[in-house]
């Protein structure tokens, strides 16, 4: 409730992808100021959102922008009184998957207001032209706290001594066909791919990464070539996860792309290379050849317990590179977020809090996954 005399809570409602009618048959959106639909209030119930009276205290407005055939805005950020953003995986659907999320407080705020700017336009709201810098701190949510009776499954909360560094990494949409069906192996050289492949390829220890699907080939054959220098690999996915939206981006499918990559893999580890390290590699201080994990998602227990929320697919994105580096976000390893999709991430550096995170979904994952590698 807002006391008397306060100014009305104002809330930007922005999504991308509401029906497969709109795909083929809606208008073709574009970004900025002046682009996508602006849905009026008597739409909202069509949308599962409440009636303007209903709301006295908030001043909404809801948009959408799809540029068609494939590109959708695929970014999902919550930015609350110009103070906090939280990047999340999960979009606003009906779906019991696996999440995460991760709050931040700082600069990046400003960051991710300017690039909601530029994409969606700010419609001259003079209230999200500044924002006030807070003392860095990072949230990961997603053990200790209920949500409609449902306990999640694991939360920290990190306060840093020291400034936790962040970059913003955007992804920027491509609505051509070219790009989905180009047999180029180069993806767009987007911030958010480029930083990925840079962390693969600098890559000393270890990789670990969670991901819807695993279609990308860059991706793939950076993780490879990581594999041959010594780095240890994890890699936790989804079976049977959006199996017709991978056939049409990428002509192919997580499961058979991880058979493909176990494969090879066993080829590499010819006998005389079956251990980590042979005593010439111990002698000039090279490794051997990294260890590779690939497990796939599975509700606990012998059904899948929807009743009781326990998660039935694995829908969490995040890349932990050597401990040192997280990047979370809204991106998937898959063709579609690497050729088409916009797409939003974040980078956290720092040894200490990188370490929480990857703890953090480790445990949320324990008991969680059938290992087939």
């Amino acid at each position: 409730m807002l006391k008397e005399g306060k100014e009305k809570i104002r809330v930007r409602i922005c999504f991308s992808s509401f029906s497969m009618k709109q795909k083929f048959f809606g208008s073709s959106g574009r970004l900025g100021e002046g682009g996508g639909r602006i849905w009026k209030s008597k739409e909202w119930e069509t949308l599962g959102l409440p009636k303007e009276e209903e709301i006295s205290g908030l001043e909404m407005t809801v948009k959408s922008i799809f540029v068609k055939p494939v590109s959708v805005l695929h970014p999902k950020f919550i930015v609350v009184d110009r103070r906090k953003v939280w990047f999340l995986s999960c979009n606003v659907s009906w779906e019991e998957w696996f999440e995460g999320v991760i709050g931040l407080e700082g600069e990046i705020v400003g960051k991710t207001l300017e690039y909601w700017r530029r994409v969606w336009g700010s419609g001259g709201d003079e209230t999200l032209d500044s924002f006030e810098e807070q003392d860095s701190e990072v949230s990961s949510e997603g053990l200790h706290q209920e949500a409609d009776g449902r306990r999640l499954i694991n939360h920290i909360t990190l306060s840093a001594k020291e400034e936790i560094t962040t970059i913003l990494l955007p992804s920027p949409h491509h609505s051509s066909l070219s790009a989905l069906f180009s047999p180029s192996t180069n993806p767009p050289p987007t911030p958010l791919n480029l930083f990925l492949l840079t962390a693969f390829s600098s890559a000393t220890r270890s990789i670990f990464i969670t991901t819807p699907n695993l279609t990308s080939s860059p991706v793939i054959e950076a993780l490879f070539t990581a594999l041959k220098r010594g780095v240890d690999i994890t890699i936790l996915t989804s079976r049977k996860l959006m199996i017709l939206e991978q056939l049409v981006t990428a002509r192919t499918i997580t499961e058979w792309e991880v058979w493909k990559l176990t494969r090879r893999y066993r080829k590499l580890l010819s006998p005389q290379n079956r251990n980590r390290s042979n005593p010439r590699d111990l002698e000039s201080g090279a490794r051997g050849i990294g260890v590779l994990k690939i497990g796939y998602f599975k509700p606990k227990g012998k059904k899948k317990r929807e009743e009781e929320g326990e998660p039935v697919k694995l829908h969490f994105k995040c890349t932990v590179v050597d401990g040192e580096i997280a990047v979370l976000g809204s991106g998937n390893m898959d063709r579609a977020s690497w050729w088409t999709s916009q797409e939003l991430g974040v980078a956290v550096l720092g040894a200490d809090v990188v370490r929480e995170i990857e703890r953090c979904a480790e445990e949320g994952l324990e008991g969680r996954i059938e290992w087939v590698c």
